[in-house]
């Protein structure tokens, strides 16, 4: 299985589901920013916590979807999620459905509560300047 570090974080779009996403400390933002014109179906995803130093042990689950899921998710539209489990485990997401207007509608993931940075994950990740 395909695991993404967050790097320090990805700009989603599209509707190839995504690779999991995992966080490099125990919280992730994740946001929604829909423009004018075309709206999809939108996303789902889960999130689980794990254990940075690997071993096995329960953590915590939850699932979340994008505004009106399954059904279309408003035009001009901006949803913020935040997610944090205890330290020191770290947050894995992995989208189980991802139908967003490619190019212009777009999910970002920011490890932490940072929104300083973009790293784009697709065929070849870019860094977006």
């Amino acid at each position: 299985m395909s695991r993404t570090v967050l790097c320090p974080s990805a700009q989603l779009t599209g509707s190839r589901i995504p690779d999991p996403v995992t966080s490099t400390g125990s919280s992730m933002t994740v946001k929604l920013v829909s423009d004018h014109s075309i709206n999809r179906k939108g996303f789902q995803a889960n999130y689980t916590a794990e254990d940075k130093v690997c071993e096995s042990l329960t953590a915590d689950i939850g699932t979340f979807t994008s505004p009106n899921y399954p059904n279309n998710y408003p035009e001009n539209h901006y949803c913020r999620y935040e997610i944090s489990v205890t330290p020191p485990k770290a947050i894995r997401l992995t989208f189980t459905e991802f139908d967003l207007e490619d190019g212009y509608d777009r999910v970002y993931v920011y490890d932490g509560s940072t929104t300083d940075f973009a790293f784009e994950i697709g065929e070849k990740p870019t860094i977006l300047l």
